[in-house]
């Protein structure tokens, strides 16, 4: 089993001199990075790290909120298309809201046999410190309703980073077009309507040290409600064929 690390990245100097230092890359077959087209050295500087950085050169809706949300879905599946390995540790952001040290954990629970693995700030005593009361309250919602829709025992759907088994999005149908802002939720859905390994491991999430989130409530919100649905009323979707 071997693993590739991909970041997605867009004007994150600040972060990456703090954070990219701690990360084991000895755990990782291959290091990749997404990069929205940053301006302030972060390309040069992963580069410099050992990082394969491919820059998004898309054009994208003058829309912004419809802009900025589908430039993020096609960062993650370029990610997804760059990467070699058996499984991919992704979205690792390094904005210190995701903890670099505890990758090897991921990496040694995954080959437990899980074929998806996600980091929870709300298991074991684990907590967000990022959190405001609305993003909290939409975590829960969304986690509890996907538990109870399609018989799971998540604790946190939305979390940030996962390591997932690379193939599991081609068997599920997840791809360049179908995958959303809410693919995490796609992916969790996917593999309670085939019984397919997971696991939650606890983890914070530290404050960001430098930007801002891109996260925009509502869309992201109504994303989550729209493949929820989707899924429940089309028992088809996210169904690997026999």
């Amino acid at each position: 089993m071997n693993f590739s690390l991909v970041l997605l990245t867009l004007n994150e100097i600040v972060g990456c001199k703090l954070i990219i230092p701690r990360i084991d890359k000895s755990l990782f077959k291959e290091l990749i990075c997404i990069d929205g087209g940053s301006t302030d050295g972060t390309i040069e500087y992963l580069r410099n790290k050992g990082f394969k950085v491919i820059v998004q050169d898309k054009k994208y809706s003058k829309f912004r909120i419809n802009r900025v949300q589908k430039k993020i879905s096609d960062a993650y599946m370029m990610g997804i298309r760059a990467a070699t390995s058996d499984y991919v540790v992704i979205p690792f952001t390094p904005d210190n809201n995701m903890i670099p040290e505890k990758l090897g954990k991921l990496v040694e629970t995954a080959k437990e046999g899980h074929e998806l693995l996600c980091v929870s700030r709300y298991k074991d005593g684990a907590k967000s410190l990022d959190d405001t009361v609305v993003t909290s309250f939409g975590n829960w919602m969304f986690t509890t309703i996907v538990n109870i829709l399609f018989g799971g025992k998540f604790t946190d759907v939305l979390g940030g980073y996962k390591c997932v088994k690379r193939d599991l999005y081609d068997r599920l149908g997840i791809n360049n077009e179908t995958a959303r802002v809410s693919v995490h939720t796609q992916l969790a859905i996917g593999c309670l309507r085939n019984n397919i390994p997971y696991i939650d491991i606890p983890g914070d999430e530290p404050k960001r040290v430098a930007g801002h989130s891109s996260v925009n409530v509502l869309i992201n919100g109504m994303s989550e409600v729209i493949t929820i649905l989707e899924a429940f009323f089309n028992r088809s979707i996210y169904k690997i064929k026999k």
